[in-house]
């Protein structure tokens, strides 16, 4: 039977007096709000996913969050489309002391009639709501969320992308769950703005309630900072350190004074700019005599440039490179940085 386009459609409209108020529950409060969307971004290698481990072991045993509020005890359930289960995601939840019991792994992939295909949030979205039915999970983790789109969502058209996201966010509300996605930056570095900087869309981030970008600190390379970018539920809160030890665990920093603009307007505008400062430092430290060559690299470090534009710098400015001491043994002695003698 064809429609009966004479008849219009009925919109829903429900008087706001009969509507009960709700104030918002959290996962993390102030950060990830249960039954809404939150958005992680980042660039490559700043350790989004190591982060999002951290967050999920913190809900599994209800541990303090690191600005000390409080994580309710629930279920994780995990979609990993990048990190081996087995060699990477399970290693790094025992370091994290995390309780396994509480957290479950999601294959990427599952059969079709018969067809091995990928997990898409355009054809499955009814599995994951089982399956955060069944687990009853407190939080949900799409990683990246773009590898779960599927291959009919254009993720630079609005239309694609809200139709998508739509449906997702409805999930999040109906089940109460926090969904977390993980999403890298695009090339786009001469936006000042990093709301339009996250993922392929804009509209990503439109739907999402809660936003964050990771990012090195600019004072200081080997620490990454959690810095928020929209936050529609509460105030901002403020952004987190967090950094690496030498054998691979996860430690937080505590808060600090970087917002997530200024972060990366310093890793983006420094780069045409970067050499100048480094041939400034290098003059300015070498100004005196020589200096020994680790001492250069790691005073360097500490002021935000990275020992690749610093040996151009070298480069630009001639800088002596000697070594003194035992000059005849293979890695012998010591290796100085010294102004070109005039």
């Amino acid at each position: 039977m064809l429609p009966d386009f004479s008849r219009p459609s009925k919109l829903s409209i429900t008087r706001l007096d009969r509507v009960r108020a709700e104030s918002v529950n959290w996962l993390w409060d102030s950060r990830i709000p249960l039954g809404k969307l939150t958005l992680i971004s980042g660039d490559p290698g700043v350790g989004k996913s190591f982060l999002t481990l951290d967050i999920a072991a913190h809900v599994s045993k209800g541990n303090d969050w690191p600005d000390n509020t409080k994580s309710p005890v629930g279920n994780v359930i995990l979609f990993s489309a990048e990190d081996g289960v087995n060699d990477t995601i399970r290693p790094r939840l025992d370091k994290l002391d995390a309780d396994l019991a509480h957290i479950h792994f999601a294959n990427a992939t599952l059969f079709d009639d018969g067809i091995e295909i990928g997990v898409s949030l355009d054809k499955h979205l009814a599995a994951l709501e089982d399956a955060i039915k069944q687990h009853d999970a407190s939080l949900l983790v799409l990683d990246p969320l773009l590898a779960f789109i599927g291959k009919r969502t254009d993720s630079h058209i609005t239309a694609d992308v809200r139709a998508l996201m739509s449906p997702l966010a409805a999930l999040a509300d109906r089940t109460s769950c926090a969904i977390l996605g993980v999403g890298h930056l695009n090339k786009n570095s001469k936006e000042t703005k990093t709301l339009y900087r996250l993922t392929a869309s804009v509209d990503f981030p439109a739907a999402a309630r809660s936003v964050f970008v990771v990012g090195k600190n600019p004072l200081n390379p080997d620490q990454r900072v959690l810095a928020s970018v929209k936050s529609n539920l509460s105030a901002p809160p403020s952004s987190l350190a967090f950094h690496f030890t030498d054998d691979g665990s996860f430690i937080w920093d505590g808060k600090v004074d970087i917002d997530a603009d200024s972060m990366l307007a310093t890793a983006d505008i420094r780069g045409p700019r970067a050499r100048d400062e480094a041939r400034a430092f290098l003059h300015s430290i070498l100004k005196d005599g020589r200096v020994r060559s680790n001492e250069v690299i790691q005073e360097a470090k500490q002021l935000g440039i990275s020992e690749k534009t610093l040996r151009r710098a070298k480069d630009d400015k001639g800088i002596e490179v000697v070594r003194i001491g035992e000059n005849g043994s293979h890695g012998g002695g010591v290796w100085w940085w010294n102004l070109p003698t005039v």
